[in-house]
């Protein structure tokens, strides 16, 4: 089987179907107070959506950030 990267999901074509669907996103801007950026979060709706590749789920110290991050997330409501 060959590889296709057309049959993927990235980062270009998520941000298009949240356009598509919730209309307006922010990209990459940072989540005050907190000092990360999330990948997309759609301020209306209280969403946040991080687009994680492998390398977040096989290294330790990404995986602690991760879960972190998604505390506070969470507790922010």
């Amino acid at each position: 089987m060959a590889f296709d990267i057309n049959n993927y999901l990235t980062e270009e074509k998520l941000e298009t179907i949240l356009v598509e669907v919730f209309g307006t996103v922010v990209r990459n801007k940072q989540f005050k107070p907190y000092r990360f950026r999330p990948d997309f979060r759609l301020d209306q709706e209280k969403i946040v959506v991080e687009f994680n590749g492998p390398n977040h789920f096989c290294d330790p110290n990404i995986i602690s950030s991760d879960y972190h991050k998604k505390e506070l997330i969470q507790s922010s409501g």
